[in-house]
């Protein structure tokens, strides 16, 4: 499987993937937040810094394509 597969999700790199994450795993579809930092992004592993007002929390969240991820 690659990163670009998945026709009904964003790419994986992309700030829209990583929030609807962040949306699916706080179960908040209304959820605002943003990504402030990307630590890793490509095509099959990103690691960011995403910030949410409410609740007020700011996370590390890391994505990858399952059996793709570098060492």
């Amino acid at each position: 499987m690659s990163a670009s597969t998945n026709s009904d999700f964003p790419p994986l790199p992309s700030e829209e993937a990583v929030l609807a994450v962040v949306r699916l795993a706080l179960s908040r579809g209304w959820l605002s937040a943003q990504v402030t930092d990307w630590y890793v992004r490509r095509d099959n592993y990103v690691v960011a810094a995403v910030e949410c007002d409410s609740p007020s929390v700011r996370l590390i969240v890391k994505l990858e394509v399952p059996g793709e991820r570098p060492n």
